[in-house]
């Protein structure tokens, strides 16, 4: 069965086919995305402008077209967290439906988390033990955390890259009274508690224990990381 998933992001539209069987890992087969950048088309009302609307559209109609083309059995729609918290995002994701095909299904904050974490988990395996997964996409940042498949913690908050830079970088490069608003925000807005995590009770001493976790022998690096492909460590 081929199966594809189609992703309208805060950054891009992304199209990924996969080759699926029952007991068998998933096997890529086509990997396309269109560059949006939605975030620059939300108004100050927070509403997606008549633009933004058109480019995701003529993005997903490109997807779909792509879908037929490689012999689509199934196709998925997901949306993220630009849509899910734009004013008029249930009006735009009913007519990007249309153009779809497919209903479009949005991600709560947490289920993003969660997802994320799971395909960490599911490609750095058992072995790697506790995952701090940290996400950071267009318009929210994710943070995810335990030992399972499922975390025991998983947070979404509107930390993006896209955002941020909307919302305090008008000039380029940002001026230091930017750059100071900004880290403000981030302060205020970041994760402060993990209720099923005593141990972890702030978000700075997790910060500070995830800097341990690296420096421990056994832990991957933050290049290996990378390399990788997961934005992810696993503590000893």
């Amino acid at each position: 069965m081929r199966l594809g998933v189609l992703d309208i992001g805060s950054n891009t539209v992304h199209l990924l086919v996969v080759d699926a069987a029952p007991d068998a890992r998933p096997l890529p087969a086509v990997d396309e995305r269109s560059v949006v950048r939605l975030m620059r088309y939300v108004d100050s009302d927070g509403a997606v402008t008549d633009r933004g609307v058109a480019a995701l559209t003529t993005a997903v109609r490109k997807a779909v077209k792509a879908a037929a083309k490689h012999d689509v059995d199934e196709l998925i729609g997901l949306a993220t967290s630009a849509l899910r918290e734009a004013v008029n995002g249930q009006d735009v994701l009913a007519r990007l439906s249309e153009t779809a095909g497919v209903p479009l299904q949005v991600l709560s904050g947490p289920a993003e988390a969660e997802l994320t974490f799971l395909a960490a988990r599911r490609w750095h395996g058992w072995a790697a033990g506790r995952l701090l997964v940290l996400d950071i996409g267009g318009g929210s940042f994710e943070v995810a955390l335990g030992l399972d498949e499922t975390p025991e913690y998983a947070v979404s908050v509107p930390l993006g890259a896209s955002r941020l830079t909307k919302e305090f970088f008008p000039d380029d490069p940002p001026g230091p009274t930017q750059i100071d608003a900004v880290k403000a925000h981030v302060k205020k807005r970041s994760p402060r508690s993990c209720p099923t995590c005593p141990r972890l009770t702030t978000w700075s001493r997790r910060r500070r224990r995830f800097g341990r976790w690296l420096a421990s022998p056994g832990t991957r690096s933050p290049s290996s990381a990378r390399r990788s492909g997961g934005g992810c460590a696993s503590p000893a």
